[in-house]
């Protein structure tokens, strides 16, 4: 650790804000939404990023790298990268993910980049051929399980 880095350690709460701050500016969530995610209120929010909690909780802790990929070392220690893994995309919004997706995209090479679009234009196209009635048979909608009733013990 050089002098300049022992002069200013980030602190956990300072850490936590520029996670906020790194939600907000890239998949448009808002401190309530980032609150509802991780079980707490918004007051929280604004509490762990000013400082007035100093710690953060394991299950935070874990949440946060579950739904959103931060990295609980970075987190807690301030070691390695902010971003462990990429964001559940269900834990975002449909904009949060479209902004995830194409974050992630555009940090393909370009032939990965390639790649992806001719697998999107195959589904797209297998997508067409399911609305089509003659092979919509092959392919029928998905539909929730339904739990049979073994009450009578068979």
């Amino acid at each position: 650790m050089t002098q300049h880095e022992r002069i200013y350690e980030r602190t956990q709460h300072e850490r936590f804000r520029e996670v906020v701050n790194y939600l907000q500016r890239n998949y448009g969530l808002r401190k309530g939404e980032i609150a509802k995610s991780l079980g707490k209120s918004a007051t929280y929010i604004s509490d762990m990023s000013s400082g007035k909690i100093q710690d953060i909780s394991p299950s935070v802790t874990e949440l946060l790298f579950l739904k959103f990929g931060v990295n609980p070392q970075w987190l807690i220690e301030d070691e390695g990268p902010m971003i462990a893994k990429s964001p559940r995309l269900p834990y975002l919004s449909k904009d949060a993910q479209e902004k995830s997706l194409l974050s992630a995209f555009n940090q393909l090479i370009p032939n990965f980049r390639k790649t992806v679009l001719s697998l999107a234009i195959d589904l797209l196209d297998l997508q067409q051929a399911i609305d089509d009635p003659l092979l919509s048979a092959l392919f029928p909608p998905d539909e929730p399980d339904e739990q049979e009733d073994n009450s009578d013990g068979s």
